[in-house]
């Protein structure tokens, strides 16, 4: 998975941005960019290229104030067999 990420994001971030989707595999945009203090414009290119990469999904769509859910699907998987 460790390559994956890195091969996807293309970051110098890919590490901190998956320690942050193990650690937490449900969350927020704004949580991630907290939790990683990864730069806000590199933390938002990462979850999309993450997104279009299949590593990310999106749970619950945003809508009006209340944020979109993101989701490490397969470790979810894994943790609710």
């Amino acid at each position: 998975m460790k390559e994956e990420v890195r091969e996807v994001t293309q970051s110098q971030y890919s590490i901190q941005a998956l320690d942050a989707i193990f650690e937490y595999p449900l969350f927020k945009r704004s949580d991630f960019i907290d939790r990683t203090e990864i730069p806000k414009s590199s933390a938002e290119r990462i979850l999309k290229r993450m997104l279009d990469g299949g590593i990310l999904d999106t749970r619950r769509q945003a809508r009006g104030r209340q944020p979109a859910l993101l989701e490490f699907k397969s470790l979810l998987k894994i943790v609710n067999r």
